[in-house]
């Protein structure tokens, strides 16, 4: 079955790439906040971090 579009099809893997990227590093962030941190402080500390990747991958999208 053939895409109607090959540009979608290379917009679709960019996607999925920047998304399994966004989630590795997510997962680092996590493990080096919580190993520097105070354990209260973790949670708040991480969900800056996420924000701040969430509006980043945004911002990328929007460019191209």
């Amino acid at each position: 079955m053939q895409s109607a579009d090959p540009g979608q099809e290379s917009s679709l893997a960019s996607c999925v790439v920047a998304l399994s990227y966004f989630v590795l590093e997510s997962f680092v962030d996590f493990f080096f906040v919580a190993m520097a941190t105070e354990p209260g402080r973790t949670l708040d500390i991480y969900r800056l971090l996420v924000r701040a990747r969430i509006i980043g991958l945004f911002l990328l999208t929007r460019q191209s």
